[in-house]
């Protein structure tokens, strides 16, 4: 007579209940809504740091060029729709300071490009208004790209469809920016994200925090700058 099998662990089912699967389910929804927007935030401010220090870059670049080769360094800052922004379309008034480049204006008048132009990070912008004088009252503009022919044809599609302010570093390092223009004579340009809420006069992002930012502040006299950054958070 053979003996009766015994069952053996093996035989157990294998897998997961439908209970357990909802749980490991629940806690990756929680794990990622938490990091998620920590790791988005960690990218806008790498973003932030990186245009930050092109702008900066380009401030001394245009300084130093105007001492070097004893003529006037322009350095201009750029208003256009990003035809690579989803919902900007094409219209100028829609669109954001963006670029800059600078040229050096010889004797006759002639303007060449001193480096070559550039964009901020897709989700980084130069405000306007208060918070940033010398787009708001620079010495030279806002002038259309249209209308001025030592303008350059901007690339993917920009062409001259956009606007323009600018000032000068002079030969001997200082600025054509008044002593007694905005902000009695505190001359400053602001970077910040493009979607946090900022406006003109409130810069705050839309949950009400301070946002992150950089700005950058230059004395008319010697032409020298200095930074100001809040702890990224």
């Amino acid at each position: 007579m053979n003996p009766l099998p015994v069952c053996s662990v093996r035989d157990a089912r294998k897998g997961f209940s439908l209970v357990e699967l909802l749980v490991v389910i629940s806690i990756i929804v929680i794990i990622l809504t938490f990091t998620i927007p920590a790791t988005t935030g960690l990218f806008r401010g790498s973003l932030l740091t990186q245009g930050s220090q092109m702008l900066g870059d380009q401030f001394a670049l245009a300084r130093q060029m105007a001492l070097t080769r004893n003529h006037p360094v322009e350095l201009r800052f750029f208003k256009f729709s990003d035809p690579e922004v989803p919902g900007e379309g094409t219209d100028i008034e829609g669109g954001k300071y963006r670029a800059f480049q600078c040229f050096e204006v010889l004797h006759n008048g002639v303007y060449v490009p001193v480096g070559k132009f550039q964009m901020l990070p897709m989700t980084v912008i130069i405000s306007e208004g208060q918070l940033s004088s010398i787009i708001s009252s620079a010495p030279n503009g806002p002038v259309k790209g249209s209308a001025d022919p030592t303008s350059p044809v901007l690339p993917r599609k920009i062409e001259r469809n956009y606007q323009y302010v600018a000032f000068r570093f002079m030969p001997d390092g200082s600025t054509d920016l008044p002593l007694n223009g905005a902000s009695a004579g505190n001359w400053f340009m602001t970077l910040h994200g493009i979607d946090l809420g900022a406006s003109p006069t409130n810069a705050r992002a839309k949950g009400g925090g301070t946002i992150n930012y950089f700005t950058i502040q230059i004395d008319p006299v010697t032409g020298t700058s200095r930074t100001f950054r809040p702890t990224a958070g």
